[in-house]
């Protein structure tokens, strides 16, 4: 009798602690260093990924899918459109954003500004002899440099540094200074793009897609996402 007993108010124990886990408005999802407490609504998925094992040390990279409705960005971020115009209709501008926390070899690496080293030299795919000449160009709206080859004036990267200036003598700019990677896209207002950003701060790197009505609010999108995640940490071990 005393044993049944026991195994129902364990059984009953399991099922508080199962239904709390369910009512329980967030998620704990650990990225090595960093553990944070993320609202369900802004959990789109997370796991590990070889996203960054081109990087060099990293084999998987715990990382995490954030989204966030276009609605809390219009919230949030001045200036941030909630309609933007598609291939047939408007939709919603949804923000998803890839969080990554790498190992500090690989923010070392980064850091060197490497990745980027033939954008910035012309050498490579950037080089004349594979695509044509280098275009650069300064872009009012985002007041950012525009670069793209000659042969291939459809997709282009946007900088915060004119190449031109860059010599192989000199240190190779941050590869922050890559602000995003941009291709034309037909929609119901003619010919508009989509950029793709990348953001490194300490050691947790952020992706995110934008359209090019909110692009031009790149870094106020940036610095919202960072501030978020600042907000649900809960832990870091890295500052130990």
């Amino acid at each position: 009798m005393i044993k049944r007993l026991i195994i129902c108010m364990a059984a009953i124990v399991v099922s508080i602690a199962l239904l709390s886990s369910c009512l329980k408005p967030t998620v704990t999802i650990r990225l090595s260093d960093h553990i944070y407490e993320v609202p369900k609504g802004n959990l789109f998925s997370s796991g590990l990924s070889r996203f960054f094992e081109g990087l060099g040390t990293d084999k998987k990279t715990p990382e995490m899918h954030l989204i966030f409705s276009a609605e809390e960005m219009e919230k949030n971020v001045p200036g941030f459109s909630v309609s933007i115009p598609g291939y047939r209709e408007y939709y919603a501008d949804d923000l998803t954003v890839l969080v990554a926390d790498l190992t500090s070899e690989n923010v070392d690496r980064i850091n060197t500004g490497e990745f980027h080293k033939d954008l910035w030299l012309g050498r490579g795919r950037y080089s004349p002899e594979q695509l044509g000449p280098q275009i650069v160009e300064f872009d009012e709206e985002t007041q950012l440099y525009r670069v793209s080859m000659e042969q291939i004036k459809k997709s282009w990267a946007f900088t915060n540094i004119d190449p031109r200036t860059i010599s192989p003598e000199d240190a190779l700019p941050h590869t922050n200074s890559v602000v995003a990677f941009c291709s034309d896209r037909e929609t119901l207002d003619g010919l508009e793009y989509s950029c793709t950003s990348g953001y490194l701060r300490r050691d947790v790197d952020i992706e995110f897609r934008t359209g090019r009505t909110n692009f031009k609010h790149y870094q106020k999108i940036i610095d919202f996402v960072y501030a978020k995640l600042e907000e649900w940490e809960i832990e870091n071990k890295g500052s130990e």
